[in-house]
C-alpha cells in the first residue's frame, strides 16, 4: 500500500491527502481497516484516465490495483467470515491501550 501510495503523490499530491483523509473516514464508518485499501485501489486508475485520458498509464496503474487487492485477498475472506477486527476495537485497544496499574 506504501508504494501505491507513493504513485498517488508522484501523480498528485493533494490527491494522496484526500485518499488519506477519506480513507481513514471511510474506515471508520466501516469499521473495518480493509476499506482504504479498497478505496484506493478501485478509484485510482479511473481518476488518472479521466484527468489524463493516458490509457498507457491507466493500465500500468489497473494491474497495480489488481495486484494490491489481491495480496489483500485474505483481509477480504477474514471480513466476510466476521474474523476481521473492528477498527473502533484496534483504534481503542492497540492505539490508545490505558496502561494497567
Amino acid at each position: 500500500l506504501a508504494c501505491y501510495g507513493g504513485m498517488v503523490c508522484y501523480y498528485n499530491v493533494w490527491l494522496l491527502l484526500f485518499y488519506l483523509t477519506g480513507g481513514v473516514v471511510l474506515m471508520i464508518l466501516a469499521n473495518r481497516s480493509v476499506f482504504l485499501a479498497v478505496f484506493v485501489t478501485v478509484s485510482f486508475p479511473v481518476i488518472l484516465l479521466l484527468t489524463t485520458g493516458n490509457w498507457n498509464q491507466f493500465l500500468v496503474v489497473t494491474i497495480a490495483s489488481a495486484f494490491l487487492l489481491w495480496i489483500h485477498r485474505k483481509n477480504f475472506g477474514r471480513v466476510k467470515r466476521g474474523e476481521e477486527e473492528p477498527m473502533r476495537d484496534i483504534i481503542r485497544n492497540k492505539i490508545f491501550k490505558k496502561s494497567e496499574k
